[in-house]
């Protein structure tokens, strides 16, 4: 009896393993992996941590890519060997799957820390910025990941002026959901006149379009008003040239601008630090608002998929 009872279990596992070997999917020879282009930035206090979320994608669930205990270094650089020296934090699967031809990505959400802590106020910009992931298997992966901007700052205080407003206007540009322009109101804090000499977003893609201002004191629009209406005629993201800004601030008053803005190449971006350029009693100085979030989103546009550079590596 028990013989025919061992037999019996025996044959209930080795069909099992039959079967399992049968559906089981192979791990892939090679891994595809791309990052979607993005305009990253940070704006931080001196002493405090920054981090940095890369969207990745990779066409297999079964690599070495997507673990973060297989990770040994990573940093960003440029063509001019200029590099920010990173550590990794975590690597998350969102869950998501994106068709893409004839294959399937899955996106995996790429968390490090900005491993540099310097001591004094730092700027650190990165037009075309590569992300290099180094991994125990000895493999070295490289992707483009849009630009990167990172500044330190020792105070967003400022005793002469401040920001009292600060918001985003958001259109639909080319199937991505982007900033138009920012609405922003400054205050003179003194008993003297402040001349405003620019205003500029800090990172690298964008800048203001001044001759292109609107008195937004009284502006009343929806959040995702198209531009061109508020304008009154259809608006250029990409071509013009940059006015100077010397605006005249008198004491006490305050001043409200709605920016819109010009891109160098479509990167969207959410979010952002801003720094306001001024001279008082003939000293000049500088306000650095913090990186604000205008507006919340993951989304990825088959526009956005079309851009990334994906790369191919042997898989482990």
């Amino acid at each position: 009896m028990k013989k025919w009872l061992y037999a019996g279990a025996f044959a209930v596992i080795f069909a099992g393993c039959v079967i399992w070997a049968a559906t089981r999917r192979p791990m892939a020879r090679t891994v595809t992996i791309g990052a979607v282009l993005r305009a990253h930035n940070s704006v931080s206090l001196l002493g405090e941590d920054d981090f940095v979320t890369f969207d990745i994608l990779i066409d297999t669930k079964k690599s070495f890519a997507g673990e973060d205990c297989n990770i040994t270094e990573a940093y960003l650089a440029n063509d001019d060997g200029e590099y920010l020296k990173l550590k990794v934090e975590s690597v998350e699967f969102s869950g998501d799957s994106l068709p893409l031809g004839d294959n399937t990505y899955y996106l995996y959400y790429f968390t490090f820390l900005i491993d540099f802590h310097p001591t004094t106020e730092y700027f650190f910009e990165i037009a075309d910025a590569e992300l290099t992931i180094n991994y125990r298997c000895g493999a070295s992966v490289r992707l483009p990941v849009g630009s990167f901007s990172y500044n330190k700052v020792a105070s967003f205080i400022d005793d002469c002026l401040s920001v009292r407003k600060l918001k985003g206007l958001v259109n639909v540009l080319d199937g991505r959901k982007t900033l138009a322009a920012v609405d922003i109101g400054i205050k003179n804090d003194t008993e003297s006149d402040i001349f405003i000499t620019a205003i500029s977003p800090l990172v690298p893609d964008v800048a203001f379009s001044f001759s292109e201002r609107v008195a937004s004191d009284a502006l009343e629009y929806r959040p995702d008003c198209e531009i061109d209406l508020i304008l009154g005629y259809a608006y250029d993201y990409f071509n013009g040239v940059a006015a100077a800004f010397n605006y005249r601030l008198p004491a006490g008053e305050r001043a409200c601008f709605l920016l819109p803005l010009k891109y160098r190449r479509l990167l969207p971006v959410n979010k952002f630090g801003i720094a306001v350029d001024y001279t008082i009693a003939g000293e000049s100085r500088r306000l650095v608002c913090d990186d604000f979030t205008f507006f919340k989103t993951r989304e990825i546009s088959l526009k956005a998929l079309q851009n990334i550079e994906f790369r191919t590596y042997e898989n482990y």
